[in-house]
């Protein structure tokens, strides 16, 4: 029991591990090592476990190490959130880089959202994937602008699928008025990691 200002909390469990881990827990693969193997892969995360994929399906022998359970790190630690967006501005990247090389890096992200949605529909990994839109607030009007400016960019030179929403059509999508407008990005899904990286082993199994 813990006490505090003369009221009485009760205790609770501390949960440290995500919750998801309880649909899809970290596995543990022990046994002999082989003496030869074609391709040998350290880390058994999203990388790890799809190069592993594509190389099996070559007809090569793959070994994948980790130091803990596969896919223990942040491949099954995040929110399960997928976007062919990038953190970074295309003009940020094309101030150091050039337009030809921002582009190219975006184009990047774009073609990595649509392996990934590929892979798990061929491989029929049970990860609960599904296509969804996400909303960006703008938390100031003049945000609004420059979102409604990145969207009409990426657009036209990318091809997403962006959608600025002024500030009095944001209730098609999010219930409040804390924000000055916004951006859906209807190019993003959404999975379950854990499972994700359970059923990749499983199918090369």
């Amino acid at each position: 029991m813990i006490r505090d200002n003369c009221s009485t909390v009760r205790s609770q469990r501390v949960i440290d591990t995500p919750y998801w881990w309880e649909a899809a827990p970290p596995q543990t693969r022990d046994g002999a090592l082989p003496a030869n193997v074609d391709v040998l892969i350290v880390g058994s995360g999203f990388t790890g476990l799809s190069a592993a994929l594509t190389l099996v399906r070559g007809d090569r022998s793959v070994l994948v190490c980790d130091a803990r359970e596969i896919g223990y790190g942040a491949s099954t630690r995040n929110g399960g959130h997928i976007s062919a967006k990038m953190r970074r501005a295309l003009a940020s990247i094309a101030a150091e880089h050039g337009a030809a090389t921002a582009e190219a890096a975006w184009l990047v992200a774009t073609s990595s959202r649509a392996y990934l949605e590929r892979l798990i529909r061929q491989e029929t990994i049970d990860c609960d994937f599904r296509t969804c839109a996400r909303f960006y607030g703008a938390h100031r009007p003049s945000d609004y602008e420059s979102l409604a400016q990145t969207a009409r960019t990426l657009n036209l030179r990318i091809g997403l699928d962006l959608e600025p929403v002024p500030k009095g059509e944001q209730h098609r999508y999010v219930q409040t008025d804390a924000y000055h407008g916004g951006l859906v990005d209807r190019g993003a899904a959404a999975f379950h990691p854990a499972k994700d990286s359970a059923g990749e082993p499983n199918r090369r199994a």
